[in-house]
């Protein structure tokens, strides 16, 4: 797909409410920054996951798409790329 660098596999049901599923295909363009609701592959501690992003003050918190699941609220988190498309498995 145009703009990406590379590619991953959904694994999980943290998306759903965003119409991705296990085993569909995320294409990602590598960047290190995001703007708030930006779907991101992101890394913190020795976690990656992908999630939305939303910065609140100084806190940032990584939102899943799915209400089943709980938020992730960080101090820091690494941004290694933002979604630009998906092929449905």
């Amino acid at each position: 797909f145009a703009g990406a660098d590379f590619a991953i596999i959904a694994s999980g049901d943290c998306l759903l409410g965003a119409h991705i599923e296990d085993g569909d295909i995320v294409y990602i363009k590598k960047q290190s920054t995001a703007n708030k609701g930006e779907l991101v592959l992101a890394r913190y501690n020795s976690n990656i996951t992908l999630k939305f992003f939303h910065p609140e003050g100084k806190r940032i918190i990584l939102k899943p798409a799915n209400p089943d699941f709980e938020e992730i609220v960080l101090n820091t988190v690494e941004i290694i790329g933002i979604k630009v498309a998906v092929l449905k498995k």
